[in-house]
């Protein structure tokens, strides 16, 4: 039976790695794991392994990259293609994609892709198209949301209608390889140390959430989402900005305490007081920038008062322990009742200090807190998400991704 759960494998001709690698960084993105040769085979027959690899039910689904190069593949034509058709014939929620590139035409796809397929005719599949050769950006990002959205209705297919939807959501790490929840958003690729490359955000990182807003809303959109892993702050703000309170999808997020132990931090959860106040101040009537300062684990404004490149703020809104000395260790429901703090800060600062165009993000908090804080920021213009660098004692913050005012949604 297969897992719809599993790794997506990839069919292709190494002079097409330049663009499989591109798609399979985008599938990665988006939650699909991949099977890919260059990085999955190891000593031995190769032809063993890829059979072995095609017939383990953790193998989810296929994607086969049709160029005119295949048709010298005796691998592909004889025992990749083969073994995925085999696999969809068996009817137990395993799904492949035929994407017919390279500048091949229809007419040739199903000559070249494969020998020996009995009955089957992949004329009269729905092959996928992609125009351009290389393939541009945008037909590797649809062919991705092709994939997800099979992947989601494979997945949905065989949980229980009060099952919540699982996603894993890995930055600067490599995600574990027992971790199969329905998507696994696996995003180490895309950084070089703390910082993502250039350019990543916007080209990937955040169309990537949109796709995955996108495809569970067609797919499961009044399911539960829980969400674990390990991702920056500014990446778990994005994603509560993808999904916000007002699209009406519930979303936790798996906290993790410092003994160890876990439990769900929810907007759905009850208010209870945190420990924290929440003020704002007026800073330069000249500035345009509204500075938030969210300092729950440590004092923020120590590296805040040391980053050099700030814009000149207009205001601030800054969350420090309510007794002014030790910081209490907030609750599940003590972060949601400061979550809706923070939110309504920002809006009343909007409104009483005149002249703010943009807002500044600076997080010392759990996981659990920016992505609810992301949830409530929506339709309050750009945001600036910044990382702190801690090469000292004290560090300094980096602006790491804007949000644009339209949101992710």
């Amino acid at each position: 039976m297969t897992n719809p759960r599993g790794r997506n494998f990839v069919s292709y001709r190494r002079a097409r790695a330049a663009e499989v690698s591109e798609l399979a960084r985008r599938l990665k993105t988006r939650g699909v794991p991949q099977w890919v040769d260059v990085s999955d085979l190891g000593a031995g027959s190769t032809e063993e392994q890829i059979i072995s690899a095609l017939d383990d039910p953790n193998c989810a689904s296929g994607l086969v990259w049709l160029t005119p190069e295949v048709a010298d593949s005796a691998v592909i034509r004889r025992v990749e293609v083969p073994r995925l058709v085999q696999r969809v014939h068996r009817g137990d929620g395993f799904f492949a994609v035929m994407a017919v590139a390279g500048g091949l035409v229809y007419t040739e796809a199903a000559k070249v892709a494969a020998e020996n397929l009995g009955t089957a005719d992949l004329r009269f599949w729905n092959l996928q198209k992609i125009e351009g050769d290389p393939a541009p950006p945008e037909e590797l990002n649809r062919l991705a949301e092709i994939v997800l959205h099979q992947r989601l209705l494979a997945v949905v297919a065989t949980i229980p209608d009060d099952e919540p939807l699982a996603l894993g959501f890995w930055v600067r790490r490599e995600p574990p390889t027992d971790d199969r929840p329905a998507l696994q958003l696996d995003w180490h690729e895309m950084f070089s140390g703390r910082t993502a490359t250039t350019g990543a955000w916007e080209t990937e990182l955040l169309p990537a959430l949109r796709s995955v807003h996108h495809e569970i809303g067609k797919s499961a959109a009044r399911r539960r989402i829980v969400v674990h892993g390990h991702p920056t702050l500014a990446a778990a703000f994005a994603l509560g900005r993808t999904f916000p309170a007002v699209s009406g999808m519930s979303v936790a997020w798996e906290q993790i305490a410092t003994d160890g132990s876990r439990c769900l931090w929810s907007l759905s959860e009850p208010r209870q007081r945190s420990g924290f106040i929440v003020r704002a101040q007026g800073v330069d009537p000249a500035g345009d920038g509204l500075a938030v300062l969210v300092s729950v684990n440590h004092d923020a404004s120590l590296a805040y008062g040391v980053s050099a490149g700030l814009p000149p703020m207009r205001a601030a809104v800054e969350v420090d322990p309510a007794d002014g000395g030790q910081r209490a260790q907030l609750s599940t429901n003590g972060a949601v009742d400061l979550a809706y703090e923070i939110a309504d800060a920002v809006r009343r600062a909007r409104t009483e200090f005149q002249g703010i165009r943009t807002i500044h993000m600076f997080l010392a908090c759990p996981v659990g807190l920016a992505v609810m804080i992301g949830q409530l920021l929506n339709a309050v213009g750009p945001i600036t998400v910044y990382e702190h660098d801690d090469e000292d004692a004290v560090g300094h913050y980096r602006p790491e991704v804007q949000i644009p005012a339209s949101g992710l949604y």
